[in-house]
């Protein structure tokens, strides 16, 4: 593709890498074979492909406020990051939207209710101290506020903040120090798990999943108060500052704890924190800190692959599970294939579904932002995930987990939970199952030094 920056554009740093990977394009329409959103609508504006012409176009005439027709179809790419992956000519795009994100993320031509859903996923999601109240209230509220919501079209958005309150409670998120429950392989090493912002809110039972999980193999587990969100959230908006303020507290605070590596549970936070070292190279003291952690970030199955042994784990009973891999671990991690294969060792038997590549539509803040779009594909989803024989689905991120459960027939649950299961742990499809039927979930944390409001 051809660019036709200045001089003095190609000076900036983040101009001259988007012309280096801009001019890697053919134009060969690969990746628009494999684009969610191009395969929903058929619009070349809707691909990558389309998308690159527009974020060239951008970039040249320096635009930070482009009209929202244009700004949309960028504001819809969910970073499923599936034209990488297919990508014959190796474009960054990922690198291409991060920077065209970057320029127009306090763009005025975005309507108003976008603006401020914007705002309210950056201030109020991202944080837990703030979420959990704010979800008891949302909890009362609900009821009142989902029928006005649904009837203006410029609020619908805001429906799927609400959908999670009807489902479920707000838990208190996981804290504290967990010496391992067992002689594993782990060998007593000292790690942090990342329980995150939303998951630590609403995903609590797998957080103590993974926790249990990671005790019984061997190792202790420290989750420090002062560690939350990983900055994904920021990143997908274009807060590459705020971002970098996530990645800074977190790093801190398992310097802190004097941790060995980070496990995180979430795969799609498990490809940020991997991040970590690009994001804070500028920051004189953080920057090698944050290479070593970045080095020793792992995805959970990632982790529990590496050990020389695996932990004593055993199904306590026959079970079919479907597979679901998220984006995140298929196309980023580029391990999809990890959490299925600890399963299959567990003891249970393991289906995949037809079109496993394509994104389910929760990817970044998607599925509030896009609310049709997201319920679109995750029917589309579903319906290759929903087969006969199935008695759940499992996944390796919340954001999946939470944007398939809200439509499913079938169980979802985190493939850690199914992994705890078979280490003695509570029955997941059982507590699932009474969840699907609007009964929440209640956490349980088995060390005795945690509880649940």
């Amino acid at each position: 593709m051809q660019t036709h920056f200045t001089p003095e554009q190609l000076r900036q740093p983040d101009i001259a890498a988007a012309n280096q990977e801009l001019r890697k394009c053919v134009h060969c329409g690969f990746c628009m074979a494999t684009c969610p959103t191009y395969l929903l609508t058929g619009d070349e504006l809707e691909g990558p492909r389309g998308r690159i012409h527009q974020i060239r176009t951008i970039l040249e005439e320096d635009r930070a406020d482009p009209p929202w027709a244009v700004l949309r179809h960028l504001d819809r790419c969910l970073t499923c990051l599936s034209c990488t992956t297919t990508c014959p000519s190796g474009v960054g795009y990922d690198r291409l939207i991060d920077i065209a994100r970057r320029r127009t993320a306090r763009a005025a031509s975005r309507p108003l209710a976008r603006r401020l859903l914007r705002q309210a996923l950056m201030r109020v999601v991202t944080q837990p101290t703030r979420l959990r109240p704010m979800a008891r209230l949302g909890r009362l509220v609900a009821p009142l506020a989902q029928p006005l919501f649904e009837a203006v079209p410029a609020l619908r958005s805001f429906t799927a903040l609400l959908d999670p309150l009807r489902r479920q409670r707000p838990a208190r998120p996981l804290r504290g120090d967990y010496p391992p429950l067992d002689d594993g392989p782990g060998g007593g090493r000292r790690v942090a798990l990342l329980t995150g912002c939303a998951q630590a809110v609403f995903g609590r039972a797998i957080s103590e999943a993974t926790l249990h999980v990671l005790r019984m193999a061997g190792f202790h587990v420290v989750i420090p108060p002062a560690a939350g969100c990983c900055g994904a959230m920021e990143r997908h908006l274009g807060e590459q500052e705020r971002a970098r303020h996530r990645a800074a507290a977190n790093v801190r605070a398992w310097l802190d704890a004097k941790v060995e590596a980070v496990v995180i549970d979430a795969s799609g936070c498990a490809g940020m924190v991997k991040d970590y070292a690009d994001l804070l190279a500028g920051d004189a003291r953080l920057a090698e800190p944050a290479r070593r952690l970045a080095r020793n970030a792992h995805e959970l199955a990632e982790l529990l692959a590496s050990l020389p042994r695996r932990p004593a784990w055993r199904a306590p009973r026959p079970a079919t599970i479907m597979w679901h891999a998220p984006c995140s671990l298929t196309h980023h991690l580029r391990t999809p294939d990890l959490p299925r294969d600890l399963l299959r060792d567990a003891g249970f038997t393991v289906l995949e579904p037809a079109e496993a590549h394509l994104c389910c539509g929760a990817g970044g803040a998607n599925a509030v932002l896009e609310p049709d779009v997201a319920a679109q594909l995750r029917a589309r989803k579903l319906s290759h995930l929903q087969l006969p024989g199935a008695e759940a689905i499992a996944s390796a991120n919340f954001g999946c987990v939470q944007h398939l459960a809200a439509a499913a027939h079938l169980p979802l649950v985190h493939y850690a939970q199914l992994l705890a299961w078979a280490l003695h742990g509570p029955d997941p499809l059982s507590r699932a199952a009474n969840a699907s039927r609007g009964a929440p979930a209640a956490p349980r944390c088995d060390s005795g030094l945690c509880t649940h409001h």
